[in-house]
């Protein structure tokens, strides 16, 4: 069965391939088709009457193998009309008649260099023409039209003087201007006028005005002499050292005209501003660190451990100036190494090591020694981290030798001394005369100080 059907499909095929195809649909007076399906067996095409025409029969006729179905006929409805109207600037190719009958159509044609606006064709329907075209005028192009508008044409050796609407030809923009970016090179004449381009004046940027403005450009890659075009936006920033004047204009800046409106930067003390406060040795600041702050500011510094403060700790910006900085030093520390040299020690004799004061420190010779004549002062002020030593040299022992005073005739007047092993080094010794003796007019003094382990005797005769 399966057979069966299979070759009934063929057959039918085979049938419709040898069915011969229909020629071209009959055409229909004061008609057109606006519809055409294909010239195959079944299938249809569409008719529709001009204006101030009517159908009469069928709209659709079918393709039957190698015929068509009758078609349609359009008949003439409405009143009759008087002469076709004329048009500017354009002529009717036909002879114009006094009486036209409705359905009936004249045919219009513009002169040279004029452009058809509108349908070719006007109808008669019941008694009124339908609507006529225009003739558009053509465009006038001069050399001086285009020097006006800083361009040229791009083939000079091309003649132009008009151009029909719709037409265009190239451009290019003179010397020193530049073509704006929204804009084609062309020149084109539409419906009566022409549609130019915009060519404007390039701008150049100025290393002379962004040096003396202190700027220079955000993105590195400037060359020195750059045309940019109109309308270009260009993004500038401080050159080092420099920040931006409150005065100034905006730093994002559009090329007008030939014309770049340069910001400007100024040093900060220019501004009555400083720049980050003076760093200071063995030290630093106590807040927030800024690249730049208002004239009254004050900030505060601190110094590192073991490290102490001499002024103020405050500085403040005055009209682009900090005032005078801190300094730190090392605060003062007793060098047992130096102590031992001097012979001296702390006056309180618990502090046996390193001790730190930020005032001043009290010395006093070691056991057995004396204070040097010229030595600095014992009680010592910590300055700028030094500490200036006193000095001590050892004691000296002085005891009167009995031969001597036996050879000058003297004896002691206090015998409480006498009976000492050891006496001071600001110990004084008193002499007198012995019995039956006077003292000699040269001698020395009879009260005789122990220097250095010495005594000077006095002499009696």
């Amino acid at each position: 069965m399966q057979h069966s059907l299979f070759s009934l499909l063929w057959s039918l095929v085979s049938f419709l391939e040898k069915v011969p195809k229909c020629v071209d649909p009959p055409e229909v007076d004061f008609g057109e088709i606006i519809s055409d399906l294909g010239h195959k067996y079944g299938n249809k095409v569409q008719y529709e009457c001009n204006m101030a025409y009517m159908l009469s029969g069928p709209k659709w006729i079918t393709c039957l193998g190698n015929k068509w179905t009758s078609p349609p006929k359009c008949l003439v409805k409405g009143k009759a009309c008087g002469p076709a109207p004329g048009i500017s600037n354009g002529d009717i190719l036909s002879l114009n008649k006094k009486v036209y009958s409705a359905g009936d159509f004249v045919e219009y044609k513009c002169q040279s260099l004029y452009t058809l606006d509108g349908q070719n064709k006007s109808f008669c329907s019941d008694g009124r023409w339908t609507a006529v075209p225009k003739c558009l005028s053509p465009c006038s192009v001069t050399e001086k039209d285009l020097a006006t508008r800083n361009m040229m044409k791009k083939n000079i050796s091309e003649q132009i003087s008009y151009l029909q609407v719709g037409d265009s030809f190239e451009i290019k923009c003179q010397s020193g201007y530049l073509l704006v970016s929204e804009s084609d090179f062309k020149v084109q004449c539409e419906k009566d006028q022409i549609i130019y381009p915009q060519c404007t004046e390039r701008c150049e940027l100025s290393t002379k005005e962004m040096e003396e403005n202190n700027i220079k450009l955000f993105w590195t890659t400037f060359i020195k002499r750059a045309f940019v075009s109109h309308l270009d936006t260009y993004v500038f920033t401080c050159r080092s050292g420099y920040t931006e004047d409150p005065n100034s204009s905006p730093f994002h800046v559009r090329c007008l005209k030939r014309e770049i409106q340069y910001p400007k930067c100024a040093t900060l003390k220019e501004l009555g501003k400083c720049g980050p406060p003076p760093p200071i040795k063995n030290g630093d600041m106590a807040s927030r660190l800024y690249m730049e702050y208002d004239s009254g500011t004050s900030v505060k510094y601190k110094c590192s451990k073991f490290y102490e403060m001499e002024g103020s700790e405050t500085v403040t910006c005055q009209n682009g100036e900090w005032t005078n900085p801190p300094e730190c030093f090392e605060k003062c520390v007793t060098s047992p190494k130096e102590m031992e040299r001097n012979n001296i020690q702390l006056k309180w004799g618990f502090l046996k090591f390193l001790f730190f004061s930020p005032d001043s420190f009290e010395f006093m010779c070691k056991n057995g020694y004396i204070e040097d004549p010229s030595s600095s002062p014992f009680e010592v002020r910590c300055f700028k981290g030094g500490i200036k030593y006193p000095k001590c040299n050892i004691l000296q022992v002085c005891s009167p030798s009995q031969e001597i005073m036996k050879k000058n005739n003297i004896e002691l007047t206090w015998s409480s001394y006498f009976r000492k092993l050891v006496f001071s080094q600001v110990d004084t010794f008193e002499f007198a005369c012995k019995t039956g003796y006077g003292r000699d007019p040269k001698s020395s003094p009879f009260r005789a100080s122990c220097l250095n382990g010495k005594l000077e005797y006095p002499k009696c005769t």
